[in-house]
């Protein structure tokens, strides 16, 4: 379900820039590629990609912030850093316990009102990665158009989750699997979850009902009344 060759589609919808809006349907079907990755080619010797069609547009949005975060986190440590906490908006990477030696609280947002809180978890050392429909959209005669693409419709999900979590060891492996999760809907992407060492997750669901993962109960997972 993540699919970094629809850089093309990204581009058509320019959700999150100033010229968002929908595209016609034509426009949507001409760049559909049911083929998705086995259009591009890698050759181990040249460390070179090829494309087999001129449409090929990559775009690593769905993972570079947590490829990032893993790096940075690379970084601090050959520093000899212990204690610390980066973010990367929406994408949270902690190192060690904080310098008092507890762990870190990670908030969660609430995607029905961002400017509030659904909840937190408590963790050490991990990565927490939310993606919702709440960071970047646009409305247009009632209905929210977000920029999380289906790449099988080339038109933002319309799955029943609106936010999803997931803490990890490496925050690329939570960037990655927010986003194929919030596409799965919350019973597949769960299941997904679920079959993952050391993967725990979080989804908030349309009709506001919190789904979690078997072993959540380790990151003290603490939900506010609304």
């Amino acid at each position: 379900m993540l699919d970094c060759t629809i850089g093309d589609m990204i581009d058509l919808w320019g959700i999150g820039t100033d010229h968002a809006a929908i595209p016609a349907n034509d426009r949507i079907q001409a760049l559909l590629r049911p083929e998705g990755w086995s259009d591009v080619r890698y050759d181990v010797q040249s460390s070179s990609l090829s494309f087999s069609s001129d449409a090929v547009t990559l775009n690593f949005g769905a993972v570079a912030k947590g490829y990032i975060s893993d790096e940075m986190k690379k970084v601090l440590e050959e520093e000899g850093v212990t204690s610390a906490l980066m973010s990367l908006g929406g994408n949270v990477m902690t190192l060690g316990t904080k310098p008092d030696g507890s762990s870190w609280t990670v908030a969660i947002t609430d995607p029905f009102s961002p400017e509030s809180l659904m909840g937190s978890v408590t963790v050490t050392g991990q990565a927490v990665v939310t993606s919702g429909n709440y960071e970047k959209y646009f409305e247009e005669n009632g209905k929210r158009y977000h920029h999380i693409l289906d790449p099988c419709t080339g038109a933002p999900s319309e799955s029943d989750v609106v936010s999803t979590t997931i803490i990890a060891d490496k925050s690329i492996d939570c960037d990655a699997l927010s986003t194929a999760t919030f596409l799965m809907g919350a019973d597949a992407g769960m299941q997904l979850i679920d079959s993952l060492d050391g993967i725990e997750a979080v989804f908030i669901q349309s009709d506001g009902s919190v789904v979690t993962s078997k072993h959540i109960d380790k990151y003290q997972l603490q939900v506010n009344n609304s």
